[in-house]
């Protein structure tokens, strides 16, 4: 399994994120077919799912595959349409916020999971920074 960070590059409205306090954010980032090197952020798909409390996202993550069809659903949709375009996707993100994440190999579950324990995320309680008394 690869998990590399990676930043988002996209460009989101004033009002994005406000409404749910925890949210999973997949985004598809696209270059042109003849600039490989440069992503278009005006072009970047996303596909947010947003919780009221950190306990229904993690819920959502112990259990994610109604979530994760919705999101493979979209993207082949917009992947499709953008490749008319001459578009071709570069990276994919999934992120706890919008600002970073990690870019995965896989869109499954098992990524998921892994994704929610990494500290960005501030999903589980940190790992205490004493030992314990013997």
């Amino acid at each position: 399994m690869a998990i590399k960070p990676a930043t988002i590059e996209a460009i989101f409205g004033y009002n994005y994120g406000r409404s749910m306090p925890y949210t999973v954010l997949f985004s598809q980032h696209y270059t042109t077919r003849w600039q490989t090197d440069r992503i278009l952020k005006d072009e970047t798909n996303w596909k947010e799912f947003g919780f009221s409390t950190k306990e229904k996202l993690l819920e959502a993550m112990l259990n994610p595959e109604a979530m994760l069809q919705k999101v493979k659903a979209y993207f082949v949709r917009e992947a499709a349409e953008k490749t008319l375009r001459h578009l071709v996707a570069d990276k994919f993100v999934v992120s706890f916020d919008q600002r970073s994440g990690y870019t995965v190999d896989a869109l499954d579950k098992r990524h998921l999971k892994l994704l929610a324990k990494t500290p960005e995320a501030d999903l589980y309680p940190a790992a205490p920074a004493t030992e314990p008394a013997k």
